[in-house]
């Protein structure tokens, strides 16, 4: 069974959200005082402003950076082996084509490896970035 104060702080929220009650209203609402509707509040905003950092840290991102890198690796393989395999019946204009692809996706790789530190040190230096957890 939940604790009375996390009950409580779950009522607020539904009341915040759902019924967009005043603090006031809040604090009537569930009988408690308003300065304990307020702290319940400020607790609720500031876990909910920590949540919302850490889906937006800089590993996050470097990891969906990496996904983003395999993704496009797994891709390129299987455009390979696909003309590997049917390279005799494909025109010169599609293979000039498809090089071109295969280059443009090798740039891409190429900028992700190059950009990724520069990225981090502009997302750190904005406000609200990962090194302020407050927004």
């Amino acid at each position: 069974m939940k604790p009375r104060r996390e009950l409580a702080k779950n009522e607020i929220r539904r009341l915040l959200i759902s019924e967009c009650l005043t603090n006031k209203e809040i604090a009537a609402h569930i009988n408690i005082h308003l300065r304990s509707v307020e702290t319940d509040i400020a607790e609720i905003y500031d876990h909910d402003n920590k949540l919302i950092a850490n889906i937006n840290s800089n590993e996050q991102v470097l990891t969906d950076m990496n996904i983003a890198r395999e993704r496009l690796a797994a891709h390129k393989q299987e455009m390979l082996q696909d003309m590997r395999e049917n390279y005799k019946d494909t025109p010169l204009k599609h293979k000039v084509e498809f090089w071109h692809l295969i280059c443009e996706l090798e740039m891409t790789d190429m900028k992700f490896s190059q950009e990724a530190h520069a990225i981090i040190a502009r997302r750190t230096e904005l406000p609200g970035g990962p090194t302020n957890h407050r927004f």
